[in-house]
């Protein structure tokens, strides 16, 4: 089985460009990390040979790999609407997920949920990727993201 672990920081903390302003830096976002790893670190050497197609190579490898960490409160909805596809990022110049993201599908079974079926938003990329979770494990992450819903009520 994969571990998931949602690492929940403000937006300042983490230096997101689109929380430009003070009230947007105090915002709870999620990093998500996979076997201890950055989803952005896994997805960044999958995209770097699209990017190289696209872009100039002196920009691509920044480019590859470069979202921004979604809200903690903009996850937990995305979560709630599985096995739709879910926005696991946002842009990292404006912030918004149907901006610039890679989604995925999740599948919940007896006792596990299944991540797969990953797509960029807005490009035909494919990434061959596929988690699994232990139920366990999966809920005990998505309840930090209600704990932190119920914080701010």
């Amino acid at each position: 089985m994969d571990r998931l672990e949602f690492r929940i920081i403000t937006a300042g903390k983490s230096g997101e460009r689109w929380a430009d302003r003070e009230f947007l830096k105090q915002i709870p976002i999620v990093q998500i990390l996979i076997n201890h790893t950055d989803l952005r670190e896994i997805i960044k050497p999958i995209e770097l040979p699209f990017t190289l197609l696209e872009e100039d190579p002196d920009t691509a490898e920044a480019w590859a790999g470069e979202y921004g960490c979604i809200p903690a409160e903009e996850l937990w909805h995305e979560l709630q609407q599985y096995p739709e596809e879910v926005a696991l990022f946002v842009c990292p110049s404006c912030g918004e997920s149907g901006c610039w993201s890679v989604t995925c599908t999740v599948t919940e079974s007896e006792n596990s949920v299944i991540w797969n079926q990953f797509r960029h938003n807005h490009r035909n990329w494919s990434y061959d990727l596929n988690y699994q979770f232990s139920k366990q494990n999966y809920l005990a992450e998505v309840r930090k993201l209600l704990v932190f819903q119920e914080n701010q009520t």
